[in-house]
């Protein structure tokens, strides 16, 4: 049981971290284009979905150069990467198990 505990907290988190990275970008999106309410809303709404632990994390990966950040060339393959990451997981969890036979 604790596997099963442990890989939907893995995934869980996984979740999180993509959401809080798609909401960290729309941030990035809104600064840019001047609309600060509309950046200070996206970080406040990404702590709330996400955890706070969450975001601080990943912001604190953007500042040692861990994960790109919105404005960086690498981001949106970042992005997509953990995006694929989760999609993976997630089917991976609605695949049946298969059979074993225990005499073999």
């Amino acid at each position: 049981m604790m596997t099963q505990t442990t890989d939907n907290d893995e995934k869980s988190q996984l979740f999180r971290t993509v959401r809080a990275l798609e909401l960290l970008g729309k941030s990035h999106d809104a600064y840019e284009r001047g609309d600060l309410d509309a950046c200070d809303a996206l970080v406040r709404q990404a702590a709330t979905e996400c955890g706070a632990f969450t975001v601080q994390g990943i912001r604190g990966g953007m500042i040692i150069g861990e994960i790109p950040k919105p404005d960086d060339e690498g981001w949106h393959r970042y992005l997509d990467h953990q995006r694929d990451r989760l999609a993976a997981e997630l089917n991976a969890a609605t695949e049946p198990e298969p059979d074993v036979d225990e005499d073999q």
